[in-house]
């Protein structure tokens, strides 16, 4: 998505009212690798972010209740997530994962209520506890390379339609999918090891 040029800002400081994070060569901090733990929560009026191709790490509750954000362009670079980065993102609709990122943290996603889709750029071997809950939009998602699903992970996600658990999958757990109301019907494979309580109650 294309950030509006009157909406750009560099990054040297965040409040309620900046609309827009474009971190930039111009800003003297193009070899920044990590953006540190709540840098960004709870800017309320945040809307778009694009950042530069040296970050390696967001550190966790990075875009914490940024109500209005919308669109966030990730760079291929960063190779670690923590944990509930965009939890409350409740406009956030679609994203794409880094190539470098295997994991879905914990809580990640947590409370992005019109979240639709997820674009994978890497084979995802772990969703972490929570990486999706409540999700109400989300509908589908792709699990056929993943080892381990945490508990509660795809919780309260009530349009999830379609999953793909494949072969490699060994853990799923606790209340995985819990109230996912429109999943109908999933296949469960022999490689499953263990399996939680309530996983789809």
């Amino acid at each position: 998505m294309e950030i509006p040029e009157e909406k750009v800002v560099e990054i040297i400081s965040c409040d309620v009212t900046i609309n827009s994070i474009y971190d930039k060569k111009g800003t003297g901090e193009d070899s920044v690798e990590i953006i540190e733990y709540d840098a960004f929560a709870k800017c309320i009026n945040l809307e778009y972010v694009k950042l530069n191709e040296n970050l390696r790490e967001f550190e966790g509750f990075t875009f914490e209740e940024c109500f209005k954000l919308k669109d966030v362009v990730m760079p291929s670079s960063i190779e670690h997530l923590g944990q509930y980065i965009f939890w409350r993102c409740e406009s956030l609709e679609t994203i794409t994962m880094p190539s470098g990122v295997n994991t879905i943290p914990s809580g990640m996603f947590s409370g992005c209520i019109n979240l639709k889709s997820i674009e994978l750029k890497s084979i995802i071997t772990t969703v972490e506890s929570n990486a999706f809950n409540n999700c109400n939009k989300l509908e589908s998602f792709d699990l056929s390379n993943t080892k381990k699903i945490g508990n509660d992970a795809f919780g309260w996600c009530k349009n999830l339609e379609s999953i793909s658990i494949g072969s490699c999958v060994k853990t799923i757990g606790n209340f995985a999918f819990t109230a996912c109301t429109k999943l109908t019907e999933v296949y469960i494979p022999e490689s499953v090891e263990q399996i939680g309580i309530s996983v789809f109650s």
